[in-house]
């Protein structure tokens, strides 16, 4: 599932990010379309859902802050924009919070990982606790890329604009951490 407009609303979502420059309006249309991605972005890669919602806020105050700067034209490019601005304050929480990454885990191995990072409408089960472990075992980047192009939808193309690496690297560092996750959860259901 991906946020991206459809063709004949292409012209009126790039009419907002050109808007949005000056009008609090158009920004606020643009929050509306991009808000729930964002967080469930954010969810994925925190596995917490306050820390979560505390990133998602200080990524749209920083789009608020700098969208006046924003040289983009399209909702395409503003779009890549906000999930750079994200996975950089998710990476910056996890260098400062290294020992929740730790915590996490151990919650998640011991089962006591209900919820919170499972997402709205998903059973807290044990499948979904030890694919939560399984992912918390990637690096950062790594976890970047799996969430943006499986839980938000992006392109490996825009994944490589938003971390700054080729797209080859993208879909080459997907292969091999979706390898790793197989594994993991390969070596959870034999115990």
């Amino acid at each position: 599932m991906t946020d991206i407009p459809s063709k004949p609303a292409d012209c009126v979502t790039d009419n907002l990010v050109v808007r949005a420059r000056i009008d609090r309006e158009a920004l606020g249309e643009l929050y509306d379309m991009t808000y729930r991605p964002v967080f469930r972005y954010c969810l994925r890669r925190s596995g917490n859902r306050g820390l979560a919602e505390d990133v998602t806020s200080t990524v749209f105050l920083n789009i608020a802050g700098n969208i006046a700067s924003f040289q983009g034209t399209t909702f395409q490019e503003f779009r890549r924009w906000v999930f750079t601005i994200a996975t950089n304050e998710i990476n910056s929480d996890c260098r400062k919070t290294a020992r929740r990454r730790v915590l996490l885990e151990d919650a998640a191995n011991s089962g006591q990982l209900r919820g919170h990072a499972c997402g709205e409408g998903i059973d807290e089960n044990r499948e979904c606790d030890m694919l939560q472990a399984a992912l918390l075992k990637l690096s950062d980047r790594a976890q970047a890329i799996i969430a943006l192009r499986f839980f938000s939808g992006l392109s490996y193309e825009d994944i490589a604009l938003v971390l700054s690496i080729s797209p080859g690297t993208a879909r080459t560092a997907a292969s091999r951490a979706l390898q790793e996750i197989r594994g993991d959860l390969e070596s959870y259901s034999e115990s």
